[in-house]
């Protein structure tokens, strides 16, 4: 069956910027996934599927393509409609080019091409027969906060879900476990003072310097730490730190975000009072700080023995993919559908290591591929 049809897809949903807003300090017609959802929202109903917006955020909504067949119950397709910004790309960000083998621009990748395949499948499965019945769901805010995946998971869905397939870039492989995140944010205060009296001041650069050092062999702790078979070691990495407000001025403020990767079994709050711990054996008076918490998202890990692996399993190899269990160290929306207790894989087009890039792409050929996975996943095929 040829899938020509995803790929032109793709290239037009390129075009539709999805910026989300977090990752744009200016609002412009780029920002936010609004003009993508209505997109969505009228090439499925044309498609003659029955849909509905989901409003998470003013102007920001899930869009549910519900398909109705004669078993349930169903299998859910999600990916996500934002990308992240464009500042950094060496090519033009919503032109997907002219060369037949591959779809460039931000989003081609990470997650352009997992809807485009998804909402091909659909349309093709709701003209199969027999019928079998799915949800695809186009989420919004994946890049920052995961509030579309949250709003799906907490409202009812129209139909029993017997589990689900998240499209993210896995060069179609089966990611049945991933990591989770932690992000803190942590503020050190000191005293400010004139520069040219500096033992009138407290410089909060050098504590966070110091604290900086602390994290590092913390880091390097972790890195010793048994490995999960699938995911690997956790990670710490001290991303940002801003400090200061002028050149002649002793620093009263300095700010570190840190980003720790967690692995299946660790809870996010328990390893973010780990690190509020090491913080607090550090300073021990010393300084005064602040900790907040960015981001507390739950690893994921789902049995190879789940009926929703099988079926995919069944769906890769009759479509001459490579039906092996795999691992990622990224996190996506999986994690969000198994807290809600609907078991969750990871799988679609395009390589992570695309992803977010300067000259974002994917393969033509893995899309067309992807669209053909989908529908026999769709049709337990």
């Amino acid at each position: 069956m040829n899938y020509a049809d995803a790929v032109a897809l793709l290239r037009h949903l390129v075009t539709i910027p999805s910026v989300n807003p977090a990752a744009s300090p200016t609002k412009s017609d780029t920002v936010g996934e609004g003009r993508l959802a209505r997109f969505i929202f009228q090439y499925l109903s044309d498609a003659g599927l029955h849909c509905l917006m989901q409003e998470v955020l003013p102007g920001r909504p899930n869009v549910i393509a519900v398909l109705e067949g004669d078993s349930t119950p169903a299998v859910l397709l999600e990916a996500h409609t934002d990308t992240v910004g464009t500042d950094n790309m060496e090519i033009a960000p919503f032109e997907p080019g002219e060369e037949p083998d591959i779809v460039r621009g931000r989003g081609s990748c990470d997650d352009k091409a997992s809807l485009a395949a998804m909402m091909t499948a659909m349309v093709r499965a709701a003209r199969h027969t027999p019928r079998c019945s799915c949800i695809f769901a186009a989420t919004v805010d994946e890049e920052h906060l995961f509030r579309g995946v949250h709003k799906l998971t907490t409202e009812p869905l129209p139909l029993p879900v017997q589990g689900a397939v998240v499209g993210e870039p896995t060069q179609l492989r089966i990611i049945c476990a991933h990591k989770g995140t932690v992000r803190l944010r942590i503020t050190v205060l000191g005293k400010a003072a004139h520069s040219a009296e500096p033992q009138r001041g407290d410089n909060a650069i050098y504590h966070a310097a110091a604290l900086v050092e602390v994290l590092a062999r913390h880091a390097q702790q972790l890195a010793q730490r048994p490995a999960h078979p699938l995911v690997g070691r956790p990670t710490l990495t001290v991303s940002t730190i801003q400090g200061g407000t002028a050149i002649n001025m002793v620093p009263d403020r300095c700010e570190i975000k840190v980003d720790r990767r967690i692995l299946p079994g660790e809870e996010p709050a328990a390893v973010a009072a780990e690190l509020r711990q090491l913080v607090a054996r550090h300073a021990n008076g010393r300084f005064s700080y602040e900790v907040e918490d960015i981001l507390l998202d739950p690893p994921m890990e789902l049995s190879p023995d789940a009926p929703i692996v099988e079926r995919c399993q069944r769906a890769l190899e009759a479509a001459g993919g490579c039906s092996q269990v795999c691992g990622a160290a990224f996190g996506t929306n999986a994690s969000k559908f198994a807290i809600a207790g609907i078991p969750a894989l990871v799988l679609g087009p395009g390589d992570i290591a695309q992803a977010h890039t300067a000259t974002e792409f994917v393969r033509a050929a893995e899309v067309e591929q992807a669209a053909d996975i989908y529908f026999r996943i769709i049709t337990n095929q």
